[in-house]
C-alpha cells in the first residue's frame, strides 16, 4: 500500500507518541525495581521485572514499526537507505516537525533516563548478590574431610559463626 508523505510522518509520530507513552511506563517500572530491591521485597521485585520485560517487548514491536515506516518515508523522499531519523525530520512537513524533533529529545530523554536507573538496578543486585555470597561463606560450614591418617584434608576455611555451642 502507497502511503502519502504527510501519512507517514503522522504515523511517524503516533509510534513516536505510543514509544514515549511505554518508556514513561517503564521508567515507573524501574523505579519500582528500585524500591523493591531497597526494601528487599522479593514479590515486588518479581512484579517489576515482569512489567519491565511485558513493556520492552512493546517497545520492540513499536520500533521495528517506526523503523518500518521510516524506511517507506525515506524511499519516497529519495533518502540515502538508512537515514537517521534526524535526517528524515528535516524533510518533514513543517507543520509536524517542530512535533517530532520535541517527540525525538523527549524519547532520547527518557531513554537516558531509563538507562541510568537501569544501572543503579544493576548496582544494587551486584552489592545484594555480594552480601548473599558473603553470608553463605560465613554459615557454611568449611569443604573438608578426613583422609586415611585421620588428618583433614580440603579446604580449610574459616567460618565466622561458631556453631559448636
Amino acid at each position: 500500500m502507497v502511503h502519502t508523505i504527510e501519512e507517514l510522518f503522522r504515523r511517524l509520530l503516533d509510534l513516536m507518541k505510543q514509544q514515549d507513552e511505554l518508556m514513561e511506563r517503564l521508567l515507573q517500572a524501574g523505579g519500582r525495581q528500585q524500591d523493591a530491591l531497597r526494601a528487599n521485597n522479593i514479590m515486588e521485585l518479581n512484579s517489576a521485572v515482569t512489567a519491565i520485560s511485558e513493556l520492552a517487548r512493546q517497545l520492540t514491536g513499536i520500533e521495528k514499526d517506526r523503523l518500518a515506516v521510516q524506511r517507506e518515508a525515506e524511499a519516497n523522499l529519495g533518502l540515502p537507505k538508512d537515514s537517521t531519523l534526524q535526517a528524515l525530520l528535516t524533510v518533514a512537513p513543517e507543520y509536524l516537525r517542530d512535533e517530532l524533533k520535541d517527540r525525538r529529545r523527549l524519547l532520547r530523554c527518557k531513554t537516558d533516563l531509563f538507562k541510568d536507573l537501569n544501572s543503579v538496578n544493576q548496582l544494587m543486585v551486584k552489592n545484594a548478590l555480594r552480601l548473599n555470597h558473603y553470608m553463605i561463606k560465613t554459615l557454611l560450614p568449611p569443604e573438608e574431610t578426613y583422609g586415611g591418617n585421620g588428618t583433614l584434608t580440603g579446604a580449610r576455611a574459616n567460618t565466622l559463626v561458631n556453631k559448636t555451642i
